[in-house]
């Protein structure tokens, strides 16, 4: 028997961008304007969408690894009054990062410390924990 799933209408915001296109301009890259985003979200609600997934990357500061801070980062109360907000609103949050390593498509750059290249950490411990690290950090914040 097919069961009747609830209908996901949601949108994608990004805190900071990785990918091919956008890399070049990252030390151009301006930090992520809260305000805009509220008004995004209440423009959301009034359109009938029900999640807000939020790719959060290096766009926040994390309190267990501030090696990944960038200057364009922003406090991680930013993402909670983010969060807070859709919520409010209806909005179910689901959490988005990267950990795609590739030396082409960039998706995990964020994850890098200072000087470091893709390859390093490639799928070994270190990788891991910082991945499950962050995951737990950003969870326990939003939740």
């Amino acid at each position: 028997m097919k069961k009747n799933l609830p209908l996901l209408k949601g949108y994608l915001i990004h805190l900071t961008h990785y990918d091919p296109v956008w890399v070049p301009g990252k030390k151009a890259e301006k930090p992520f304007e809260l305000d805009l985003a509220l008004e995004i979200v209440d423009e959301l609600s009034k359109n009938g969408f029900n999640a807000l997934l939020v790719g959060v990357s290096d766009g926040v500061r994390y309190k267990s690894h501030p090696e990944l801070r960038k200057r364009y980062s922003v406090p991680m109360s930013d993402l909670e009054r983010l969060c807070r907000h859709a919520r409010a609103l209806g909005l179910e949050i689901i959490p988005k990062l990267n950990f795609s390593r590739s030396g082409i498509n960039c998706h995990s750059d964020w994850a890098l410390a200072p000087g470091e290249q893709w390859h390093i950490h490639f799928d070994d411990d270190y990788f891991w924990k910082l991945g499950f690290e962050v995951i737990d950090e950003i969870i326990g914040r939003i939740a």
